[in-house]
């Protein structure tokens, strides 16, 4: 069950236990008969209650009747036309306030949630488009849709699609594997892998670079497990090559510090660099062979999203590369 679903269920409980913890104590009492009743309580007049009911007087005096059975007491006193309340009456009184106050919260709560102006979404994102989309999209969805919360939580791809299907994230930011049948893979972008290097390394300037350019050069790669290393060991394995490998580093911003400091070129797609403060680094795109990458969406196919679920992802809109 995701956190929003969570938060609905929780409401229900909350006006069912309501509900429920009525009817324990007075048998079949049902809210109507508490609304009739400060309906006469505040008009001090039958008809005048059940004209502001939208019923009959008749109606709203058998309704009366029923609920002062089911509850054993009475709580009204009539004199003439009008009607007083009885010590009996004037506790139900505030009582049944009550009750209907928490009954309004929770519906308010449910219509807030049902209009996406509140709730929760969990989200996967994989690190490479994490800098490059999330923050614009918080930062959209703070002006449109300030009550909704957003939990942002960085996997590798293949684990976010294992949380999206088992219903733990709602919606995933990943690449494009379309490697289960339940799944929908929206793409934004694409791109090819890159050889990212300083500026001032001999491979800065070229317009892409080969397999044959990185023979004998000791590159940093992600550690096995990681999307972008099987990527970038599938190229070299194209290619007929295998990496020469200096650093294994866990996050992209690892990884950037050893291309600036060591001077080692390192395998991601351009979109890695957009958001952090890389001006220094260049993305060089890979050829022979080209190895094109699609990042976009991850839900559950045939899914509604959450109201919460579809600001955020009408907050990400289709993101720049």
């Amino acid at each position: 069950m995701t956190t929003k679903s969570a938060c609905v269920a929780m409401c229900a409980v909350s006006l069912a236990a309501w509900v429920a913890t009525i009817r324990d104590m007075a048998g079949d009492l049902e809210l109507r008969h508490m609304r009739y009743f400060l309906a006469v309580a505040e008009s001090e007049n039958l008809t005048r209650a059940a004209e502001r009911c939208g019923v009959s007087q008749p109606a709203i005096t058998q309704q009366i009747h029923v609920l002062e059975a089911t509850l054993g007491v009475q709580l009204l006193a009539r004199i003439g036309k009008r009607v007083r309340l009885t010590q009996a009456g004037e506790a139900f009184a505030e009582r049944a306030r009550g009750v209907l106050r928490r009954v309004d919260e929770v519906r308010d709560s449910m219509a807030t949630l049902a209009s996406g102006q509140a709730g929760h979404v969990e989200v996967g994102v994989i690190p490479s488009v994490h800098m490059a989309w999330v923050p614009k999209a918080l930062a959209r969805l703070s002006q449109s849709h300030p009550g909704v919360t957003v939990h942002v939580q960085e996997r590798p791809s293949h684990q976010i699609e294992t949380e999206v299907e088992a219903g733990r994230c709602e919606v995933g930011l990943g690449i494009m594997s379309q490697a289960s049948p339940h799944l929908a893979y929206e793409a934004l972008c694409e791109g090819p892998l890159c050889v990212v290097v300083p500026r001032t390394h001999p491979l800065a300037n070229r317009a892409d670079a080969t397999a044959a350019d990185l023979d004998g050069v000791r590159v940093s790669l992600h550690p096995q497990g990681y999307d972008m290393r099987q990527i970038a060991d599938v190229w070299y394995a194209s290619a007929g090559r295998r990496p020469n490998l200096a650093y294994e580093l866990s996050t992209i911003e690892s990884l950037l510090a050893a291309a600036r400091g060591a001077g080692t070129p390192i395998l991601l797609p351009a979109v890695a660099l957009t958001g952090r403060a890389a001006d220094d680094l260049v993305a060089v795109p890979l050829v022979d062979p080209v190895r094109t990458i699609a990042f976009g969406t991850i839900t559950v196919r045939g899914s509604q999203p959450s109201p919460a679920a579809a600001a955020f992802l009408a907050a990400l809109a289709r993101p720049s590369t």
